[in-house]
Order: structure tokens, then C-alpha cells, then sequence
């Protein structure tokens, strides 16, 4: 599946195309969990750039920085 997410960032900017939508917002919290899936992120550089750019429009209540459980915000990435 992320080889997959990868190659589709490879093509465009969001999944969805050039916008960021509602399927960056569902998608996120999942690759957010990537180790406990045996994942690494250098291995899918195109959806590390995704994965990076659009973790500004996510914010942890908790205060950590957003390293804990991923929640929407209500605005997306500028």
C-alpha cells in the first residue's frame, strides 16, 4: 500500500489531485502510524514530502508537537 501511496504522490501534490481534500485528512492519521506497521519514510520519498507538508494542518491536543495520535484541524496546509 505505501508503494502505492508513493507512486501516486509522485504524480500529483494531494491524493486527490492538485487540492488538498477530505482524503489527505483520512489518509494522514494512518501513515502517521507507519513504524507500527513496519513502515520507514525514507522509503517512500514522495509520500514524505506529502506526509511533511500537510502535518502542519494536524495538531495534537495533547501538546506535543503533534507527535502523538494525529487529529484534523479545521483548515488544511498552506
Amino acid at each position: 500500500m505505501y508503494k502505492v501511496m508513493n507512486t501516486r504522490l509522485f504524480e500529483v501534490s494531494y491524493f486527490a489531485g492538485e487540492e488538498y481534500s477530505i482524503v489527505d485528512v483520512a489518509i494522514y492519521p494512518w501513515v502517521a502510524s507507519r513504524e507500527r506497521q513496519g513502515q520507514r519514510m525514507e522509503d517512500y520519498p514522495s509520500l514524505k514530502r506529502w506526509y511533511e507538508g500537510v502535518g502542519g494542518a494536524y495538531c495534537s491536543s495533547s501538546g506535543d508537537g503533534g507527535g502523538g495520535e494525529a487529529q484534523a484541524s479545521n483548515r488544511g496546509p498552506r
